[in-house]
């Protein structure tokens, strides 16, 4: 009894392997019932729109493709490394699908001619990574390097199409040149994010060429750039989409045309400018937009340092459901260069601890085209070497700005701010008007030693103004600091300037203090 059951799972199990596909050892491609024991042979093979289905994990010496084809990895994800050469597309589409593609120290296409990047393409072709992971690393090492070193990661050429999509993520490392670089695209989605992952790391650029970057609900980030986070493309960051442009060596986030619309932008850490829009910037339906410790260096001699930089075309707006945050940056906190730019009455806009550190003119807001501010805005303490520390208005532009708010606080002096003044004029030559002055800076007052405290109303300019959130006269002492000492500051009523000292809040009144107060020295 007990040898005609196993007789009888053995009988089971032979039936169970005969339905088993049988593979020869070392095949792994199929395309339909043909099986291939490299995917090299499987791609010379296939014909034009085949499907090469991946048997195993495997390698490919390079691909030189005037053939459309998938290359799909199934539900096993198998990987394809490239050994030898990229890829190069024949005005075709090539779609990696289910699969995991590596691709370390590969400097150049099968084309001779294409010898100076890993990915390239002749016109209409396209690069589609479905449920697929591609890692392309330049490493940096000369022993990887199979040609001339400092390459392009991918180069598209006119009307080429980069998709990554159901859950895919690129990502790009190392290149000298640029990770992603378009010449001559239609301006139409040349790069298509959707439900996915874009990661340049330490390339020369993420971006860069006439191209448009559709990103929908997917993760983008840009980072550690030797240049410019992006230069020049076009950008639609929607649905859901977080990005992340920061700590690169030039811009950040610079392009033509800018619509954040439901996505979080980051622009932080940056060499030159944070965001840079040459174009029509849209900001809408609650995106959260921060730019934070730029640099703002001139970078070229295009570059104007501002932190948020807008150019370009009329119609540059802001909704009231947004958050823009603009905080510690070593230029402007906006330059608005020409054109029109409306922040909507509610919008979330902080402008706070910029320092106009290369123009020397609006620390907060530098004007040149017409800039409307709502009254919501929180925009202070900014400043600026030689006039409007918070708003400077060029000639022949506009600026429109509510009231301060009832709780800000200068950091020249811990006072509270009490409504805007006028904070220098330009004018010809080298010729600079009053500073604000409410405040001595150690033992000399920042307006050769005068009080100055001319209000200005909040409202619509049409005319060069600089102007500082700041306050009037002061009679009784400032705030303590935190660690229980006082700030000095200036009385203007006396002819002769009082300083006014406060005393530590520990410890017993020192024996100075009380000398000095005898003599009247001090109050």
């Amino acid at each position: 009894c007990t040898m005609k059951k196993l007789l009888a799972i053995l009988l089971a199990l032979i039936m169970m392997l005969t339905m088993i596909p049988a593979f020869a050892e070392g095949e792994v491609a199929q395309i339909g019932e043909t099986k291939y024991a490299t995917l090299d042979e499987a791609i010379e093979k296939a014909a034009d729109r085949d499907t090469i289905v991946l048997l195993a994990n495997c390698t490919t010496a390079g691909m030189n493709l005037s053939k459309n084809l998938t290359i799909d990895g199934g539900e096993s994800k198998y990987t394809v490394t490239f050994n030898d050469e990229g890829i190069a597309l024949w005005g075709k589409s090539l779609m990696f699908k289910n699969c995991k593609v590596v691709m370390e120290g590969i400097h150049s296409t099968p084309y001779e001619e294409w010898n100076w990047m890993t990915i390239c393409a002749s016109k209409d072709a396209s690069l589609t990574l479905d449920n697929a992971d591609m890692i392309m690393d330049d490493k940096n090492d000369e022993t990887l390097h199979n040609k001339t070193p400092g390459q392009h990661a991918i180069y598209f050429c006119s009307n080429n199409k980069l998709n990554i999509v159901n859950g895919s993520t690129l990502t790009i490392k190392n290149y000298t040149q640029d990770a992603l670089e378009w010449d001559g695209g239609d301006g139409g989605y040349n790069v298509n994010i959707t439900n996915s992952t874009f990661i340049s790391d330490h390339n020369r650029s993420g971006f860069t060429g006439t191209f448009t970057a559709g990103i929908y609900n997917s993760k983008v980030d840009v980072i550690n750039s030797t240049g410019n986070g992006s230069n020049g493309s076009h950008f639609e960051i929607v649905n859901g989409s977080v990005v992340n442009f920061s700590d690169n060596n030039a811009h950040g986030l610079s392009t033509g045309r800018l619509t954040i619309d439901n996505s979080t932008v980051t622009a932080n850490g940056n060499g030159a400018n944070g965001v840079h829009a040459g174009d029509t910037l849209i900001i809408k339906n609650e995106a959260v937009v921060e730019i934070k410790e730029n640099n703002c260096s001139i970078s070229s001699k295009w570059t104007i340092p501002g932190a948020l930089y807008v150019a370009g075309a009329e119609g540059s707006n802001i909704d009231e459901t947004s958050t823009v945050t603009i905080t510690e940056n070593q230029g402007s906190g906006i330059l608005l260069k020409d054109g029109s730019l409306i922040i909507e009455e509610g919008a979330k806009l902080t402008v706070m601890n910029n320092t106009a550190e290369k123009l020397e003119y609006g620390g907060g807001a530098n004007v040149r085209g017409d800039l409307t501010l709502p009254n919501s805005a929180v925009f202070y303490n900014n400043h600026a070497a030689k006039a409007g520390d918070d708003i400077y208005n060029a000639e022949g532009a506009s600026i429109t700005f509510g009231n301060v708010g009832s709780n800000w606080i200068l950091d020249d002096c811990n006072h509270t701010i009490d409504g805007w003044y006028k904070d220098g004029m330009p004018g010809e030559g080298d010729t600079i008007g009053k500073r604000w002055c409410g405040t001595y800076d150690g033992n000399v007052c920042v307006s050769n030693g005068e009080a100055y405290m001319e209000s200005m109303q909040a409202g619509e300019y049409e005319t060069k103004i600089a102007l500082k959130a700041a306050h009037g006269a002061q009679t009784t002492p400032p705030s303590p600091t935190p660690d229980g000492g006082g700030h000095t500051h200036y009385d203007p009523t006396p002819s002769v300037p009082v300083v006014v000292v406060v005393p530590p809040k520990t410890g017993d009144m020192p024996l100075w203090y009380g000398i000095a107060r005898f003599l009247g020295l001090v109050k």
